[in-house]
């Protein structure tokens, strides 16, 4: 038991020193950041939005023939 203890303790101090860096602490408190606190209040703090978008591309552009392919970027890029 003691020595889960000490294993657990372990990994808390080493995930807490990687946050530490400067570039981490300031993507995830604002009191680290140099950006606008208005902006970053209004900023989503998920990558929904990102992840939503990218699962909508790879749903409609695979496994397409080529000519669907063809058909598919002519009408996305005019």
């Amino acid at each position: 038991m003691y020595t889960v203890n000490i294993k657990i303790h372990n990994f808390i101090i080493a995930w807490a020193r990687d946050k530490l860096v400067p570039w981490v602490l300031s993507g995830i408190s604002c009191a680290f950041t140099k950006m606008d606190h208005i902006i970053w209040n209004q900023s989503p703090n998920n990558t929904n939005v990102g992840e939503s978008a990218h699962a909508n591309v790879n749903h409609d552009g695979r496994n397409l023939s080529l000519l669907a392919g063809i058909i598919r970027q002519v009408f996305l890029f005019d």
